[in-house]
């Protein structure tokens, strides 16, 4: 937990998701990755200009056998719950501000949500 620099209050730890396949690990070194829809033609980062949050599909590898249909989604109308450090669940709204999404899935970046949409 002394690792979560940027406070356990603005950290997401877990999010729902609808993925029919199984869910999905991902460690703190690509959850930032994670916040951006797939988009294949923005190399090297390859992420899209929305945040991912009920966005369908979520990462498509063109047959690789690594296709997501859903990273964080619901089937509730609207957003995604998310489990944050400080043991809260929030509700994130699906048009939530990309950049506070970004920052909320890091935890040593040291931005500061404040009244950001978060």
């Amino acid at each position: 937990m002394a690792d979560v620099r940027d406070g356990l209050s603005q950290t997401i730890f877990i999010a729902e998701t609808r993925e029919p396949k199984s869910a999905v690990w991902i460690d703190g070194g690509t959850s930032a990755m994670t916040t951006r829809r797939y988009d294949e033609s923005n190399a090297p980062s390859y992420a899209g200009p929305e945040n991912a949050l009920n966005f369908h599909p979520y990462y498509v590898a063109n047959g690789q056998g690594i296709d997501a249909e859903y990273g964080p989604s619901s089937g509730h109308t609207g957003g995604v719950h998310h489990l944050i450090g400080d043991g809260s669940v929030r509700f994130l709204a699906n048009n939530m501000n990309s950049a506070v999404y970004d920052a909320l899935a890091t935890r040593n970046g040291r931005e500061v949500i404040g009244d950001n949409g978060f």
